[in-house]
C-alpha cells in the first residue's frame, strides 16, 4: 500500500463517493454489489490499497444497513491488509470503521480500543485531522460506556487540535459532541455555550 499509485488511490476515493451517493439515493444494495465487484477486481490484480478501500466502503454500507457484525468484519480485514502493507493512514481509517461498528454493537470498550489504536497511528504520522477524528471516536466510546469525564477530555483535546488546524466544520461537529457530553454531565450552561458556538460556526460555512 505504501507504493500505491496516485491513480489507484484517486479511483478508490472516487468509487467510495459513488457508493455513498447511491446509498443516499436509496440504492444500498446496488452500492453493495458494485463495491463487492470492485473489491474483487482490485484483489485479482494485486492492488491492495484499492481492495482495502473497497472493504471499508462495504463496511460503511453494511453499517448503514444495520449489519454491524458484517461491517466490523470487513473493516477488520481491511485493517489487516493495511497493517501488512504498512499503510498507516488507511489502517487508522480501518480502525475508526471498526470503532463505529463496535459502538453500534454496543461494545464501547472494544470501540475505545480501536479508536485509541487509530489515535496512536495518527500521532505517529503527524496526521492532525486523523488524530482529531480518532479522539472524537474515543469520546463517543467513553460516552457510550458512561465515562463522562474521559469523554470530555477526549473531545476537548480533539477540539483544540481542530482549532489549531483551522477546521471550521470539524470544530462545529466537535462542539456538538462537547454539548452532548455536558448535557450528560448535567452541565446545562456549558452545554448551551458549546451548542451556540457550534451553531455560529455552522452558519458561517
Amino acid at each position: 500500500l505504501g507504493d500505491a499509485s496516485g491513480a489507484v488511490v484517486g479511483l478508490a476515493d472516487a468509487l467510495r463517493l459513488v457508493f455513498a451517493t447511491q446509498c443516499l439515493l436509496g440504492e444500498l444494495q446496488t452500492a453493495r454489489d458494485a463495491a463487492t465487484k470492485e473489491c474483487e477486481a482490485f484483489r485479482v490484480v494485486g492492488e491492495r490499497h484499492g481492495e482495502a478501500a473497497m472493504l471499508l466502503a462495504l463496511s460503511d454500507l453494511h453499517l448503514v444497513g444495520g449489519s454491524c457484525v458484517e461491517a466490523s468484519e470487513k473493516a477488520s480485514t481491511a485493517r489487516d491488509i493495511c497493517r501488512a502493507a504498512d499503510d498507516g493512514r488507511l489502517e487508522a481509517a480501518a480502525l475508526l470503521a471498526i470503532a463505529r461498528a463496535r459502538l453500534s454493537m454496543e461494545l464501547p470498550s472494544e470501540a475505545l480500543g480501536a479508536a485509541s489504536d487509530a489515535s496512536a497511528i495518527s500521532r505517529r504520522l503527524g496526521d492532525v485531522q486523523g488524530r482529531a477524528m480518532a479522539l472524537r471516536a474515543q469520546a463517543a466510546a467513553h460516552l457510550a460506556g458512561g465515562s463522562l469525564d474521559d469523554a470530555l477530555r477526549a473531545s476537548s483535546e480533539a477540539l483544540e487540535l481542530l482549532r489549531e488546524s483551522k477546521s471550521t466544520k470539524g470544530q462545529a461537529y466537535e462542539l456538538e459532541m462537547l454539548a452532548h457530553t455536558h448535557l450528560q454531565r448535567r452541565r446545562p450552561n456549558e452545554a448551551l455555550a458549546a451548542a451556540r458556538e457550534a451553531e455560529a460556526l455552522f452558519r458561517s460555512l
